[in-house]
């Protein structure tokens, strides 16, 4: 596709864009990212914060772009992921397609997703569905908590894409008080060259 999905216009007191793979010091650029959040001399934990998260976060959705929500200098940063799926011929249909990628249907919920129309932005209208799910991967402890989920997805045809926004956090709460923000995040979300 010769436009790319871009997050530009995003409140960037409220977000951090994570650099690609390669960058070569994440180490500098997330001290200076925290230093532009949280001031020179409470930017210490928040860097190691970013820095770890940088280095992480990227590998569990390889090739999806990610921008860090931050609450405060001494929140946790939350990741959101935002990716582009090029339309095939034959594609499913967008209904189908955008319930797919969002997990609108999952039977793995611990109870029925919430499946809202969304719109407003800059992709058009579509879904945004919240979902409560206990993850395995995340018993470590002995404890299956709650984890909750939250996914955005539109087709955009006149850049033969379909568009996917999302997030999870065994923190029900901390994704529940970034929701306006990451609703702003989607709806900032636009395809530029």
């Amino acid at each position: 596709m010769s436009a790319r999905l871009d997050a530009g216009a995003v409140d960037h007191a409220r977000w951090v864009r994570v650099p690609p793979a390669g960058f070569p010091d994440v180490a500098a650029y997330a001290r200076v990212m925290a230093e532009a959040h949280a001031g020179p001399g409470e930017a210490g934990e928040l860097a190691e914060m970013l820095a770890y998260g940088m280095e992480r976060y990227p590998r569990v959705y390889p090739g999806y772009g990610l921008h860090f929500h931050l609450e405060g200098p001494r929140g946790i940063p939350l990741a959101v992921y935002s990716a582009e799926f090029d339309l095939e011929s034959g594609e499913a249909d967008a209904d189908e397609e955008l319930r797919a990628l969002t997990h609108a249907d999952a039977d793995y919920a611990v109870e029925p997703p919430v499946v809202e129309e969304f719109g407003g932005g800059r992709l058009g209208t579509g879904i945004r569905v919240l979902r409560y799910f206990v993850d395995p991967d995340d018993g470590d402890d002995g404890d299956d908590g709650i984890t909750v989920g939250l996914r955005y997805a539109w087709r955009v045809p006149e850049h033969g894409a379909d568009v996917l926004v999302l997030t999870a956090a065994p923190d029900p709460a901390r994704v529940l008080r970034a929701m306006d923000d990451i609703d702003a995040f989607a709806r900032a979300l636009r395809f530029a060259p």
